[in-house]
C-alpha cells in the first residue's frame, strides 16, 4: 500500500512537470514564431525601402501611412497636381514638414489624424518629421 502511494505521488509529480514543460515549449515556440514574423516584416520593409524610388505618376491621389516611425513610401516620383495624404498610424505624434521653402508643413498628427498636400511645383521635395528627424522622405515632382 505504501509503495502504491509513492508510485502515485511520483506519477503526479511527473505529470505536473510534464504539463509545465509542454506549456513552456509551446510558449517558446509561439515566441519564436512571433519573433520570426517580426523579423520577416522588418526584412520586407527593408527590401521595399531598398527598391528605391517608386514611380507613382499614374496616380492623382496617394495615401501614405506613417507607421513604425517611418514614412511608408519614403522615396517617390509623382506628377504635378498630385495630392498626398499622410495618415499617422503610430501612437506617437508625427508631422510632415518640408526641409525647403515650399512643400508640406503639417501640425503634429495624433494617431489616426491625416494631413493632405497638393504638389503644384515641379522639383524635388525633401521632408521630415520634426520630432523624429531621422524619419525622412523625398518626393520628385515631374510634369
Amino acid at each position: 500500500m505504501k509503495n502504491s502511494i509513492i508510485i502515485v505521488a511520483v506519477l503526479v509529480v511527473l505529470g505536473v512537470v510534464g504539463v509545465a514543460a509542454a506549456s513552456q515549449f509551446n510558449s517558446d515556440q509561439s515566441g519564436s514564431m512571433n519573433n520570426m514574423t517580426m523579423s520577416e516584416d522588418k526584412a520586407t520593409k527593408s527590401n521595399n525601402m531598398a527598391m528605391g524610388n517608386q514611380d507613382l505618376t499614374a496616380k492623382s491621389q496617394i495615401n501614405m501611412d506613417i507607421v513604425d516611425f517611418d514614412f511608408a513610401m519614403p522615396d517617390i516620383t509623382i506628377k504635378k497636381g498630385t495630392t498626398i495624404t499622410w495618415t499617422n498610424q503610430d501612437e506617437a505624434h508625427h508631422n510632415v514638414v518640408t526641409t525647403s521653402d515650399t512643400g508640406p508643413k503639417s501640425k503634429l498628427l495624433a494617431t489616426g489624424e491625416s494631413y493632405s498636400y497638393t504638389f503644384e511645383t515641379v522639383g524635388k521635395v525633401t521632408y521630415i518629421c520634426e520630432p523624429h528627424p531621422y524619419m525622412k522622405g523625398t518626393i520628385n515632382v515631374v510634369e
